[in-house]
This record gives C-alpha cells, sequence and structure tokens, in this order.
C-alpha cells in the first residue's frame, strides 16, 4: 500500500504503507485496480482476509469493515 489513512480500517487492522497485498479471500491481487474491485464488491460490516508481503515474510490480517 502507498499510503494508510491515521485511523481506518486498514490502519486498525495492522496494514501499514509499504506492503505488498498479494491475496484478498483467497483471491490474487496482481494490481491496484484488481484490489479495489473486491473492495467495491464488499459490505460494511463484512471482514476480508488480507495476505500481504513485508519485511521479507507473509503476514495474514484480517480486516473488518466499518459500518
Amino acid at each position: 500500500m502507498a499510503e494508510v489513512l491515521t485511523g481506518s480500517a486498514s490502519e486498525t487492522s495492522g496494514i501499514k504503507a509499504g506492503d505488498i497485498i498479494t491475496k484478498v479471500n483467497s483471491k490474487e491481487v496482481g494490481s491496484v485496480q484488481e484490489f479495489e474491485e473486491i473492495f467495491d464488491t464488499t459490505k460494511a460490516g463484512d471482514s476480508l482476509r488480507i495476505l500481504l508481503f513485508r519485511d521479507d515474510k507473509f503476514q495474514e490480517i484480517n480486516l473488518l469493515l466499518k459500518p
């Protein structure tokens, strides 16, 4: 991610600027556009399972979208 907004669901879930998101809900993400398409179809209150690459290792984070 290029930028994470202070107080956003991304920040509170542990996503940081510089993280490389590789999968969302087990679906490969190869571009910002693909991430946005998945994100746009998600409703408030839903949870996303995000696999990201940070500091030479993969991490899984659950992101809960605020209602």
